[in-house]
């Protein structure tokens, strides 16, 4: 073949890479993972780890750091969600469903989104009587009999979705939909929620005569499904009917009368935080500058009344293109106010913050969303700039958010000083209204005070009546960690009886109509291991409460996303080096209860994707087995309990705070990592470590043990390895190159890929039989790309899907990863698998040497030795 027409073949394939997939395409095939029962041949079962039933040995229990049973024995659950109708499957589905779960070395499901008012076919008979479907109970029953015969522990989800009767919902605001933050302080519906949990958790199961709430089998509950009130929204409760205002404010009142006894001690600690206006130091006097970047495109002029017009025609890429600035001045620490006039007929909202004009672009404060009107109107807001980590220049910061409008601004300025304490007219035997933009830092720290206390009494008023009235005798949380920031790590410390968390991976950023409903999504389309801190899951791990087990309940990559194949290994190595209790990836089916049908579906749906699923095995090993060890070292964040309330209210993370203090959360991969509220201490405070990541010669982070190397900036492409006895792991940016794994080498071949980057590949290699890899005689090799259905319509930079059909149709095709592989210890068979991982055809390798490819058309392999014969 001439240079030209290689080139010519390989653009081609660089288009077909670009275009939608179809039976057709080389290098895709249909490789469905059945989402039921596996066939008894099946190589890949790994239902031998559990023990069956589920609850023989006791309730599950939170002693220290681990979930135990009433032997003392340490448990670790890894598991996966089911949603919606998908919670009551049919009584031959479920048994089904329950073996399938266990196969792939499941041990706990978690049922999640039962309770949503508006859909007929879920635990309701009537959501607004509160009475439950017998129907939908009898099927529950029957369900969750099934996982615990097959050693599948339940986790029982109460408030996830639910709407209370006669809740009010303002139009264009979800601060309450789904009945959320409004439930955690207004007294019936705390009441509905306690009835909701007697009727389901104090009933007794059909099937097998055991109460919900003392079924041991039943590993823990969750009050609230990523639910707070500890969040700044006190426009959403200004929409409120007065009613619910009153009772909030009668709240908010009684919190201060508590806590100061009189108006006069009120007033005087108030003052304290108010400083008067000085000088302008900043105004729009020093010039606006519109930046538009990756193809924005705005203009900026007069306006016609005073001010400035920013005309803002065309989106850029990212969701910081379109904005307007005031640059290179600088503001010392401290309180200040800021002034403005602006209006727009065609954007409802804008948001302002000071930051770094340069890297790291650090926020400083003055932060706020601002809503527009077409009508001008007057701006004032004040609080607190924090010291900046460089010496960069700042900048004033208007954003559209990447949307087209037209908005005009004048007046623009900032003094120093500022704030409102007690306004007049106002005291504690009068009511206190709720604090406003213009209120002082003390009046601020205690209504995020006011708003942590008064959650964790709804939350003590909830556990006390799980466990005392309905006698729960499983683990409870209230909902995750960091929903109420650190007041969330305030209440789940003290109140929970362990830790959990959520976590995506671009999640899609929901596009939404002025009515709040979905018109679209859009995301990065990019790998967590190109991130520098290694995505999403690295972030948990600071808000690990040392003393307590850590449950991720749920982790997704969600489709569609080309990087998302190695979701189960990198969560394991993860999970493993934390030493954490549970994962649960999210959800193996998103409501439906059609578990054969292997299309995608939707975002969070896991039947289908074959490219994720094919490395559970190696994940469910790795975790479960404690292939990989716990990092030995660990460091603590110790905060002090006094400042929750101001760091809930500047939004810090505890991972932020372990920046501050010298440490870096990509320490992930090199020690463990934990937080804990000390009452003792007045700052923060790093204990028995630095929280610092390994770092190796070429810049790679790297485990202790140097099983792992993580390398989100190889200029060849962003990588992951894991060289362990009797498992290995690749993946990222891989294609087109050779890494040796310790005694093992993979070569990946160069594949056509969307983007200027080597094509995407995860490889996971495990020995079955526990044995070094060199000497073990049953390993499954695993080898993938992407899964797309076929005519998946992605725009033009894979960023979303777009047009009718959007998400194409069945069934779904997975791309091949051809590569060469060299394993130690001699000759080998080699089994081909189909998606039921059952052997279809086979061919001998005499010296561990061996291709693979698309004349295979498979996603995994078995590899098999002759037994050794004994002397």
């Amino acid at each position: 073949m001439t240079m030209r027409n290689m080139t010519m073949a390989f653009l081609a394939m660089v288009a077909m890479a670009f275009a939608q997939v179809s039976s057709d395409t080389p290098g895709w095939v249909h490789f469905p993972v059945p989402g039921l029962e596996l066939p008894a041949a099946s190589a890949v079962d790994m239902g031998f780890l559990n023990a069956a039933p589920a609850g023989q040995n006791g309730f599950v229990r939170a002693a220290g750091e681990n979930f135990v049973d009433d032997r003392g024995v340490p448990l670790r659950f890894y598991g996966t969600n089911v949603t919606g109708t998908s919670c009551f499957p049919s009584v031959e589905d479920g048994r089904k469903l329950a073996k399938r779960l266990r196969q792939y070395g499941f041990n706990c499901l978690r049922l999640h989104f039962m309770d949503p008012e508006y859909n007929k076919e879920v635990i309701w008979e009537d959501a607004n009587a509160g009475t439950l479907s017998a129907e939908r109970l009898a099927l529950l029953d029957h369900f969750v009999d099934a996982l615990g015969r097959e050693g599948v522990y339940a986790n029982i989800n109460l408030h996830v979705y639910r709407r209370y009767p006669g809740q009010p919902v303002p139009d264009g605001d979800r601060t309450f939909h789904a009945g959320k933050n409004i439930d955690r302080w207004y007294d019936e519906y705390l009441a509905h929620q306690e009835d909701y949990a007697r009727r389901l958790l104090g009933r007794v199961n059909s099937v097998n005569g055991r109460r919900y709430a003392e079924d041991p089998a039943i590993m823990c509950v969750e009050l609230n499904n990523e639910n707070t009130m500890i969040a700044d929204v006190r426009k959403s409760i200004a929409l409120l009917p007065e009613s619910f205002q009153t009772a909030y404010r009668r709240l908010w009142t009684a919190w201060l009368m508590k806590k100061y006894g009189s108006s006069d001690a009120l007033r005087a600690a108030w003052s304290r935080g108010v400083e008067p206006l000085g000088e302008v130091l900043v105004s729009e006097k020093m010039g606006w500058y519109n930046e538009n970047g990756e193809g924005a495109e705005s203009t900026l002029s007069p306006g016609p009344e005073g001010g400035w017009r920013w005309l803002a025609t065309k989106s850029g890429k990212s969701g910081w293109n379109l904005q307007l600035l005031i640059r290179n001045f600088k503001l010392a620490p401290g309180l200040y106010t800021v002034r403005f006039q602006a209006r727009s007929a065609t954007v409802s909202s804008i948001s302002h913050s000071i930051i770094l004009n340069g890297e790291p672009w650090q926020t400083l404060g003055l932060s706020r969303n601002i809503a527009l009107t077409p009508e001008w109107q007057d701006f004032e807001f004040f609080g607190p700039i924090v010291e900046a980590v460089s010496d960069t220049p700042y900048r004033v910061n208007v954003s559209l958010g990447n949307k087209p409008g037209d908005v005009e601004i004048r007046g623009y300025s900032i003094q120093r000083g500022g704030g409102v304490g007690l306004p007049d007219g106002e005291s504690l035997e009068a009511g206190v209204r709720l604090p406003g933009d213009r209120s002082c830092s003390e009046v601020l720290t205690d209504y995020w005070a006011f708003m942590i206390d008064t959650e964790m009494a709804g939350t003590r008023r909830l556990v006390k009546y799980l466990k005392e009235e309905i006698g729960c005798r499983m683990v409870v949380t209230d909902t995750q960690v960091s929903y109420g920031r650190m007041g969330g790590l305030q209440r789940e410390s003290e109140l929970s009886d362990y830790i959990d968390i959520h976590s995506y991976w671009e999640h899609p950023h929901f596009l939404r109509d002025e009515k709040g409903r979905s018109t679209g999504f859009r995301i990065r389309n990019s790998a967590a291991l190109a991130n520098a801190n290694g995505g999403s899951v690295p972030l948990l791990a600071s808000w690990r409460v040392a003393g307590k087990p850590f449950s991720v309940s749920e982790y997704n990559i969600p489709a569609p996303n080309d990087h998302s194949a190695d979701l189960f290994p990198m969560f394991s190595v993860v999970a493993a080096l934390q030493d954490w209790d549970a994962f649960f990836s999210y959800s193996y089916r998103d409501f439906g209860k059609d578990y054969a049908n292997t299309a995608l579906q939707s975002y969070f749906h896991l039947i289908g994707r074959s490219n994720l699923l094919v490395h559970v095995p190696f994940a469910t090993l790795l975790y479960r087995q404690g292939r990989l060890a716990p990092a030995t070292r660990r460091t603590t964040i110790a905060l002090p309990t006094a400042m929750v309330p101001e760091y809930a209210r500047q939004g810090l993370r505890p991972g932020q705070i372990l920046e501050q203090l010298g440490g870096k959360e990509s320490a992930v991969f090199t020690q463990q990592l934990a937080v804990m509220l000390d009452g003792g201490i007045s700052d923060p405070v790093l204990r028995g470590g630095d929280g610092l990541p390994r770092v190796a010669d070429d810049g790679a982070i790297v485990s202790d043990d140097g099983a792992l190397r993580f390398r989100h900036d190889d200029p060849a492409g962003a990588y992951v390895s894991l060289n362990l006895p009797s498992a290995r792991m690749l993946t990222g940016h891989v294609a087109g190159r050779e890494f040796s794994l310790g005694d093992v080498t993979i070569t990946v071949a160069a594949r056509p890929w969307p983007r200027p980057l080597p094509a995407f590949s995860c490889v996971t290699l495990v020995a079955l039989d526990g044995m070094p890899i060199a000497e073990s005689r049953k390993m499954l090799l695993a080898a993938s790309g992407r899964t797309e259905n076929q005519g998946m319509k992605w725009n033009d930079d894979r960023t979303g899907l777009s047009g009718p059909k959007a998400w194409g149709e069945g069934p779904e095709l997975s791309e091949i990863v051809p590569m060469s592989v060299v394993i130690p210890g001699g000759a080998l068979t080699l089994r081909v698998l189909d998606g039921d991982g059952v052997p279809q055809a086979s061919r001998v390798v005499p010296d561990g040497r061996f291709s693979i490819g698309n004349e295979e058309r498979s996603l995994w392999f078995l590899l098999e030795r002759p037994a050794t014969a004994t002397p």
